[in-house]
Order: C-alpha cells, then structure tokens, then sequence
C-alpha cells in the first residue's frame, strides 16, 4: 500500500510511514467496513426487488385464480344439463384448490352432476337391458300370432314354422299349428293345438271370377252358416291388397274370418280362420308370400 501523506510505497501492515512518519490507519478495515455497507445496501435492495416481485405476481394472479374459480362454477352448473362440462368444472376446481388451498363451488358441483349422470347412465342401462327382456319374452306365442311378419321377414325362429305350398303360398304361424287330418288336395287346413280353432287355405287357377265376384261367394257361404251381419273391409295380406269379411256363424258358434284376393299372376287366393274370438290369429295374413 502507498503511505497517504507522502505517497511512498510502505509494508501493508505498517503503522507508520518510515519515510514520513505519518500514522497509517488500517484500510482493511475501512474497506471491508464499505464493502459490508455496500453488501447490506445490496441485500435491503434484493429485499425490496423480491418483495415488489412477491407483491406484484401476488395481486395479478389473485384475480386471475377468482375468474377460475367463477368459470369452474358456471361449468359446475352447465354440468348437469352437459356431461362434459362436469369435467370441465371439476378439472378448473382441481387447478383453483392446487394454487389457492380452497375449494371451488364448481368443483363439488361437478363431482355432484357427474354422480348423478352415473345414475342415470345406470337408470337407462337398466331400462334398455329390460327392454331386451321383455321383447324376448313377447316372441313367445301369445295366441295372436302377433310380429309374425318380422319374424318371417328377417329369419326363421324356434318358436315358429312355415306352412303351406307352392300352389297357395305360405304363412309364418306358431308350432302350436298342426296339420289337420281331414285336409286334402284342395285346401290345406291346420288346428291350433287342442282347440276348435282352423286355419285354412285354398287357391284357384283360371276361375273365371272377377275378386268381388269371388268374395261374393264367399259371403255367400258364409251366411249358409247362420251369419246375420258380415262386415267387409279392404286389407293388406303380404303384399295383396285382399277383401277381407268376418262374421258369427251362429251354427258353428265360432267366428269366421276370410281374406280373398288376387296374386300376379291372376290365380285367386283364400284364407280363412275360425275361432271363438274374433281377434284371434288375425295377423297370420300379413306374413303371406307366394315363395318360401
């Protein structure tokens, strides 16, 4: 170091100037005495840097965290009419609790609407498995040979057989039908297990008759039975459109329903049931076809 009076270079743990005398103050001391001012002035204004930051990044997230909070609530709300928006909210609730340490409203409102559309989820499997159960059980025969034509239309069924020939067509009916045993080469005629109940059908080549003229008859015979009041109708029997005419026939003490009508290729065609109900069977017709 250099003595401060004289100039002159002197041993740096002098205390006096051999050239001078001058008394040497200790510089070390000084010098580190302003170093550790100049330390504490950095340290107070590090301190106030980071307590600006701390402060600054404090406020503008805050509100920030509120609007998370706000739209977690409003996705919570939305959430019981759209199942997504459940997750949405309790997605902006988890993040609003992870940088806040509170719990949104949206949050639980969420986890609520997503356990509630877990239970309707479960209502509707329930409905829809019952459903399969109870259509499953209606293709049990039920006596009326109800969805008969889908049945014939989309495939066979153990619960059903098809009947009839190339001559006068075919029907999709129950096994409960058996062939009859006075049937013969005109007609072919099936009973429904041990009832009175009687299917028959019967076709005509080259008649000659118009169809009215053939119902005609038909209606003819019928009232041959004992039958007061024959109601007629149009209909449909596979794809035919068929006059259809039912009636009580005293004698018998049964009802008697017929359907005649008229294929392409101009060949007449008769159904008829008899039953003790008059809705028994009626929609056997609907399964007609000419081809097996």
């Amino acid at each position: 170091m250099t003595c401060s009076k004289c100039g002159s270079k002197i041993e740096d743990d002098s205390t006096f100037c051999p050239f001078c005398g001058n008394k040497i103050k200790n510089q070390n001391l000084q010098n580190n005495s302003d170093s550790n001012v100049s330390s504490n002035n950095d340290v107070g204004l590090n301190n106030n840097i980071s307590n600006n930051n701390v402060t600054l990044m404090s406020s503008v997230p805050a509100n920030n965290y509120e609007n998370l909070n706000s739209k977690s609530l409003i996705f919570g709300i939305l959430g019981f009419i759209f199942f997504p928006c459940a997750i949405v909210a309790i997605c902006m609730g988890a993040s609003y609790k992870k940088k806040t340490n509170k719990t949104a409203a949206g949050f639980v409102l969420g986890i609520i609407s997503c356990a509630l559309e877990l239970v309707l989820l479960v209502i509707i499997g329930l409905i829809i498995a019952l459903s399969f159960k109870f259509n499953n059980d209606n293709q049990k025969y039920d006596g009326n040979d109800n969805n008969l034509k889908d049945y014939y239309e989309n495939g066979s069924n153990i619960n059903y057989q098809t009947v009839g020939n190339d001559q006068f067509g075919y029907l999709v009916v129950s096994k409960d039908w058996n062939l009859y045993s006075s049937s013969d080469n005109n007609t072919l005629q099936y009973s429904y297990g041990s009832t009175s109940d009687i299917l028959t059908m019967y076709a005509i080549k080259n008649s000659g008759y118009t169809l009215n003229q053939y119902a005609d008859s038909v209606k003819s015979r019928i009232q041959n039975y004992g039958a007061d009041n024959v109601s007629y109708e149009i209909v449909n029997v596979g794809q035919y459109k068929a006059i259809k005419q039912q009636a009580y026939l005293s004698t018998l003490s049964s009802y008697m329903t017929t359907w005649c009508f008229k294929d392409e290729y101009d060949v007449l065609h008769y159904i008829s049931v008899n039953s003790n109900n008059n809705t028994n069977h009626q929609d056997i017709v609907t399964t007609f076809k000419l081809k097996k």
